[in-house]
């Protein structure tokens, strides 16, 4: 009932067009919710391959280090993992008005204002990059890669590993509202 009246709420404030958006964007938030499992279940799990395995093992590594050197909270943030089973997390999508670098805001009554809309699929996020092309506005697709850990390669010697790890936790561990985040898994998103 309590669903309903929400779903009620958000027509009269958004319209159609946003009703459909929210329900897409609640339903593959559940979906990623309910994929993750703690990376310790992971790591235990005989079928999961090795260069998983060492991925998540450099994710707990550099949030280990986030904690310890950064001072970062120690919080449930990066502690689960979820295999999304599609090449990327999220789908944004980005716009400006021809001749502009300003981008088109997308406001929402309850979040405000941010300079995309993201999608959980990429039929939905192409299906907007055309709608926005026809109101005549320029359009950018890109996906949200959700595997930072990809980006380190643990074969560095240990100086470069801790100045790697200090990068990518200023970058990709802030505090969070939600306790949990997620890593698509690289051979799936690449």
């Amino acid at each position: 009932m309590r669903t309903l009246a929400a779903l009620l709420a958000l027509a009269l404030l958004a319209g159609c067009e946003s009703l459909s958006y929210y329900g897409q964007a609640i339903g593959g938030h559940f979906k990623l919710l309910s994929a993750a499992r703690p990376i310790d279940s992971w790591l235990a799990d005989p079928a999961t391959s090795s260069e998983l395995k060492e991925r998540l093992e450099s994710a707990r590594r550099i949030r280990e280090y986030a904690t310890r050197e950064l001072h970062l909270p120690d919080n449930a943030s990066y502690t689960a993992y979820a295999d999304l089973g599609r090449r990327f997390a999220v789908y944004n999508v980005f716009a400006a008005p021809k001749f502009s670098v300003e981008p088109k805001a997308e406001c929402f009554p309850i979040t405000g204002c941010v300079a995309y809309r993201g999608f959980f699929s990429e039929k939905d996020a192409l299906r907007h990059a055309e709608k926005l092309r026809a109101d005549e506005a320029e359009q950018k697709p890109a996906s949200a890669d959700a595997d930072p850990v990809g980006l380190l390669d643990t074969k560095e010697d240990e100086d470069t590993i801790h100045a790697a790890m200090a990068e990518l936790t200023s970058k990709f561990h802030r505090p969070r509202t939600g306790s949990e985040s997620y890593f698509a898994e690289r051979k799936v998103i690449r």
